[in-house]
């Protein structure tokens, strides 16, 4: 099983499931080509979701996320971890592509 940091400042949605600010643990297992993600506050499942997981050139400098902006909603679409080659890429729901305003960077 793998896992990251996951670190959320304002309100977030993944896959329909409203993360709200504070410090994650996110964890996946190696299966292809999706995996399953479970994101933890302390031992507590608080979502799950489907990720693609997207093996990078060199590994990540810094924990991060992309977030897609749909008027008041803040849809994670993709995370960063430091240190690691590897990032993933949210599926289902918090994916609203026709909705997407802004992509920014955290």
């Amino acid at each position: 099983e793998n896992k990251g940091a996951l670190h959320v400042s304002v309100p977030e949605i993944v896959a329909g499931q409203q993360l709200d600010p504070g410090d994650y643990v996110v964890r996946w297992d190696d299966s292809s080509p999706n995996v399953q993600v479970k994101i933890m506050r302390g031992k507590v499942e608080v979502a799950t979701a489907t990720a693609h997981p997207m093996t990078l050139d060199r590994a990540s400098t810094n924990d991060s996320v992309v977030v897609e902006t749909s008027g008041e909603r803040k849809n994670l679409s993709l995370i960063y971890f430091s240190g690691k080659k590897v990032a993933l890429e949210i599926q289902g729901p918090s994916q609203d592509p026709a909705g997407t305003t802004n992509i920014s960077k955290k």
